[in-house]
């Protein structure tokens, strides 16, 4: 068997002293920008949230860690149905959730075609979650779906989980 030498080499990758400083001026340039950007983004998000309400949707299991969220806005005729499932991990000080979900489908929603008979529908359709949680997320307002409400629905809904005890 051959034994390889492996020798560490390297080079001094910045050289030029006015590059550096160009981009220092950029970065400080940058930063107040940056800043009133993520203050505004900040109070956008705040009012978003202040527009939605989550609750259950029918008895809510002692296991809520897998099941479906459902996320809805003005005028409350479409439902998108997202299956969630929470984990939790820790680090060095403390335990943490992290939240995947996988859309299922958008349903109409009626007099007749309640949150409870969605859910109801789901049972039955997918048997891998025979007693599944099931969440609302309902906006008051109507906000651009993807981009804005989709987002602030999932950290609502940690935040709501997370006064929960941990599973």
């Amino acid at each position: 068997m051959r034994s390889k030498k492996l020798e560490l080499r390297y080079r001094e990758l910045i050289e030029d002293d006015s590059i550096m400083a160009e981009l220092e001026s950029i970065i400080e340039f940058s930063l107040p920008h940056i800043k009133d950007s993520l203050q505004e983004g900040t109070v956008i998000y705040d009012y978003v949230e202040s527009q939605c309400e989550i609750s259950p949707v029918g008895v809510t299991p002692l296991y809520a860690n897998e099941g479906y969220l459902f996320v809805t806005q003005p005028p409350e005729k479409e439902t998108n149905v997202y299956r969630y499932q929470v984990s939790i991990f820790e680090d060095s000080k403390e335990q943490l959730r992290s939240l995947n979900t996988q859309f299922v489908e958008s349903v109409n929603k009626n007099l007749l075609n309640t949150y409870e008979r969605i859910k109801l529908d789901l049972i039955k359709k997918y048997k891998d979650l025979p007693n599944p949680a099931a969440f609302l997320v309902l906006s008051k307002m109507k906000f651009p779906f993807t981009e804005t409400l989709m987002p602030v629905a999932k950290r609502l809904f940690v935040k709501h989980i997370s006064q929960e005890p941990l599973s």
